[in-house]
């Protein structure tokens, strides 16, 4: 569908009509020659922006069996750890939070933060109890691909998995960052509580395929209810025994 097509679709038959004869004026051709004009250029954004926010979700569970629905494993099922965020099977994951949450599951002794090239960026010890972790390290540069290293014991020097992720273009963060800042808007001003502010903001993330900060804004909930503390007690053995 073109975006002309698109315009046409949302507005009533009167807006509809004025809007032709607004394309008309300007000189833009319809509907297959393809001049654009600067002067419609904000209200297509508009259109494309709405139409990238999902219907809301209903509760967690519908938010759980949407992101089981994805390929989200890095690792392999024999391993003694299984990476579950930042990881993708057979890709490469973007991440749009500058904070991403690291989460596994198994034992760790540290894990660690490199560029692509190695330039070691941040480095975590972590207990044997700890499975997840908030980055902390310096900022990530957006289109930039990262490693996560994950070591099992502290003297280990060949880490047990390295995994990819890169910090997602600035366009696209930009977009999402206005969608995300419409959408806690809209549920502030219907009274939402802070969990059902991050169940929808978690619900967005799935459907853009950004599993990292989805299951960032679950793990995030301060005092979450017990539906929620279910989900996350299941969440590791979930994602890592398929």
């Amino acid at each position: 569908m073109t975006k002309f097509e698109l315009f046409l679709m949302v507005r009533s038959p009167l807006s509809r009509l004025l809007g032709v004869l607004l394309l008309l004026t300007c000189g833009i051709v319809l509907p297959s020659g393809s001049h654009t004009n600067f002067l419609l250029k904000p209200f297509f954004q508009g259109v494309e922006v709405a139409q990238a926010v999902p219907a809301k979700a209903k509760s967690w569970d519908e938010v759980w069996t949407l992101l089981k629905q994805k390929k989200i494993r890095g690792g392999s099922r024999g391993g003694e750890v299984c990476p579950i965020a930042p990881a993708r099977a057979f890709e490469v994951p973007q991440v749009w939070s500058d904070r991403p949450l690291f989460l596994w599951q198994g034992s760790l002794a540290r894990i660690e933060v490199t560029d692509e090239k190695g330039v070691p960026l941040w480095k975590k010890p972590v207990s044997k109890e700890t499975a997840s972790i908030i980055y902390g390290g310096r900022s990530f540069q957006p289109g930039q691909t990262y490693l996560w290293k994950l070591f099992t014991n502290r003297f280990q020097l060949t880490p047990e998995y390295t995994l990819k992720f890169q910090m997602m273009e600035p366009q696209k963060r930009d977009r999402i960052t206005a969608d995300l800042t419409a959408l806690d808007t809209q549920l502030k001003t219907k009274g939402a509580t802070p969990e059902e502010i991050a169940l929808q903001r978690a619900n967005y993330f799935v459907n853009q395929n950004l599993l990292s900060d989805a299951l960032q804004e679950m793990y995030s909930v301060k005092d979450p209810s017990n539906t929620l503390k279910e989900i996350i007690q299941q969440t590791p053995s979930a994602l890592c025994s398929r």
